[in-house]
């Protein structure tokens, strides 16, 4: 698919081949690149975030019996884009592997 954008839009995108790990060493070895951005996505879209019960208990419950309603929370919402989020880049880097 990015081959084909690539083809369209006619546009070169330089490869990211040299990052900083946390401490500020670089990083040159492919799998260590790739782990890096990995743990790097992975913290930016799965923030340990607290539940706040009381958020929770002061729902109104559903109205109608027979059709329950789904209280989704901002949280959930944006915990499941984010393992969305992370299965797509995984199969991105499993694509890319031979790089």
């Amino acid at each position: 698919m990015f081959e084909g954008v690539r083809k369209i839009t006619g546009k070169q995108v330089p490869r990211v081949r040299i990052i900083k790990d946390k401490n500020g060493k670089l990083l040159a070895d492919q799998n260590k690149v790739k782990d890096k951005w990995l743990e790097y996505f992975h913290e930016l879209y799965n923030p340990c975030t607290p539940t706040d019960q009381s958020v929770l208990s002061e729902m109104a419950p559903s109205q109608n019996r027979d059709t329950p309603t789904l209280h989704l929370l901002k949280a959930e919402v944006q915990a499941v884009v984010a393992r969305m989020f992370l299965s797509l880049f995984m199969l991105f880097l499993s694509s890319n592997s031979s790089v």
